[in-house]
């Protein structure tokens, strides 16, 4: 992975992994695109990071832990202006 793109994940990924709340909530991270595939070109490819919330018995995520993804991705994004940083939220079946 080239090293600004790895820098923009390693960041994403911490701001989740330090959140206590969110941790407990969330069952995958995982990384999709070019950038995985290591073919991304900088100025043109975004880091787009697969994140599975879990859910309640009816498939639904609490509010709060959508909104809490909501402004790590802002934070993310304000720390890498250059970058396109998408946060894709996918749920299950319970």
């Amino acid at each position: 992975m080239k090293k600004e793109f790895q820098k923009a994940v390693e960041f994403s990924k911490r701001l989740i992994l330090d959140d206590q709340d969110l941790i407990k909530n969330i069952e995958l991270i995982a990384l999709l695109g070019s950038v995985d595939d290591k073919e991304a070109v900088f100025n043109y490819s975004d880091v787009d990071l697969l994140i599975m919330p879990k859910t309640n018995k009816f498939g639904r995520v609490p509010l709060s832990i959508i909104k809490n993804l909501k402004e790590k991705a802002k934070t993310a994004s304000k720390k890498f202006p250059d970058m396109k940083l998408s946060f894709l939220t996918f749920t299950k079946k319970p």
